[in-house]
């Protein structure tokens, strides 16, 4: 053995620990702008299940409680009424404005999701989409905390300071929160429908870009006119738009949770072929 050179075990090794590393491999065969990018670990698939599963219930939680909270509400109209005014003064109004926290919750979970799962293939703009979940979730809160305390500007018109600083936060989160959910299912939509592969995902992708133009209208044009409904049309109007908005979001955790479902059968499938 000359000066400098290793004992031939140990070269031997370190022969086999060089051309043993994919990443050598990779390099030898000019394969290095191909390698795959680093799997979902266990614990990242648990934790996805797990998040997926809580923000399927908040959703299904919330539904359950709008609808709950309507009852017993003779006096009121849900084709003239806003979901604010129910929350106000309806027998059950403590449930719509649970349902409008759970709402909230339920925003910050698909902003986490679409930021820490790889259905947004992970476009460095998934977090401009945590932005704006969050702040349609705090217009959500604003708009839970701050009641409704006038049912039209003549009513707004005569009450006393106090209560039309109120009823000014409530309309801001109100406005904070439809524009920013507005932007939020867009991005959403446009990064689905570009960086999916699969057809099917690409079609997902584009009904939730679609579905937001489309809660627009339902929310600003009188449509209601032209399907029979007269007179005052805001509960119906502001109804549908919420539930398009709903529809989005069941949308994007159920492609979530499909794609949680194929990488975490991956990830056993490799953990299961290291352990040979």
């Amino acid at each position: 053995m000359g000066f400098g050179q290793l004992p031939a075990a140990v070269a031997d090794k370190s022969h086999h620990r060089e051309f043993d590393n994919p990443t050598i491999h990779s390099i030898i065969n000019g394969k290095i702008g191909r390698i795959r990018p680093p799997t979902e670990s266990a614990g990242d698939c648990r934790f996805m299940k797990v998040l997926t599963t809580v923000g399927w219930s908040i959703m299904a939680a919330s539904l359950l409680a709008m609808i709950t909270g309507h009852l017993g509400a003779g006096h009121l109209s849900w084709i003239s009424d806003q979901i604010s005014t129910y929350a106000a003064v309806a027998p059950q109004g403590y449930l719509i404005t649970a349902s409008i926290w759970l709402s909230a919750l339920g925003l910050l979970v698909v902003g986490v999701v679409v930021t820490r799962h790889p259905i947004l293939g992970g476009s460095h703009l998934a977090s401009i989409a945590m932005a704006l979940s969050g702040a349609a979730s705090a217009g959500l809160m604003t708009l839970a905390h701050y009641k409704e305390t006038a049912r039209s500007l003549t009513a707004l018109k005569h009450s006393g300071f106090w209560a039309i600083r109120i009823q000014s936060f409530h309309d801001a989160g109100l406005m904070i929160f439809f524009y920013s959910a507005i932007l939020f299912v867009m991005l959403v939509g446009v990064l689905m429908t570009a960086l999916h592969k699969p057809v099917f995902d690409r079609a997902l992708g584009t009904v939730v870009f679609a579905l937001a133009p489309i809660s627009y209208l339902l929310m600003t044009t009188r449509w209601p006119k032209y399907v029979g409904f007269s007179g005052v049309t805001t509960g119906v109007n502001e109804r549908a738009a919420l539930f398009c908005l709903w529809l989005a979001a069941a949308i994007v955790f159920a492609l979530a949770s499909r794609s949680t479902r194929a990488v975490g059968t991956q990830v056993d499938v490799q953990g299961a072929q290291g352990l040979r």
